[in-house]
């Protein structure tokens, strides 16, 4: 189940590390351009091939970034 988080909560949990994966939805050229700290890149176009490499714990929580200049859009899977 997808739900959103703020800023604020993605903030205390960067600061505060727990188990969880930070995936930025971003096409590579973004991605090297600028990203969040500790933030795995899962291009869109690559999601099926690359998500059981980098996601293999499938009850982990993911917080996934939508839209990196806009941090509002947030989602949160499992937790």
């Amino acid at each position: 189940m997808d739900t959103e988080i703020a800023r604020d909560e993605l903030k205390q949990k960067l600061d505060h590390p727990k188990k969880f994966a930070l995936i930025e939805a971003l096409p590579a050229e973004n991605y090297q351009h600028a990203h969040l700290p500790g933030a795995i890149n899962l291009p869109p176009d690559q999601v099926r091939t690359l998500a059981p490499q980098l996601l293999p714990q499938k009850d982990a929580e993911v917080i996934r970034v939508l839209r990196w200049r806009d941090l509002s859009f947030l989602r949160r899977r499992g937790s």
